[in-house]
């Protein structure tokens, strides 16, 4: 991304079953640009998002894995991950 964040897909098929996929979101914390020209970001609306103080830049990851052979009922088929925190995951009912 343009500030330096980085966006995550990766899809795995078997014919065409989707049998994983990975999408997410890892923010630039601190952008080296900003720190250096602050003005450019400031000044221009697109980044008005990106440097904004109310925003907490944290990664975001939606995870699915269709496993046939779950033995494990509790663990969820697709979840959701916010933050790089161990056990900060969120059931989802669909990919």
């Amino acid at each position: 991304m343009l500030d330096g964040a980085l966006i995550q897909m990766m899809y795995e098929f078997v014919g065409a079953t989707l049998q994983r996929h990975r999408l997410a979101f890892f923010p630039a914390p601190h952008p080296e640009e900003f720190q250096n020209i602050p003005d450019i970001y400031l000044e221009d609306a697109i980044y008005a998002d990106v440097v904004a103080k109310n925003i907490v830049p944290f990664p975001v990851r939606f995870d699915y894995h269709a496993q046939d052979d779950q033995q494990d009922l509790d663990h969820p088929k697709s979840h959701l991950t916010l933050g790089q925190y161990e056990h900060c995951r969120i059931p989802m009912t669909a990919p």
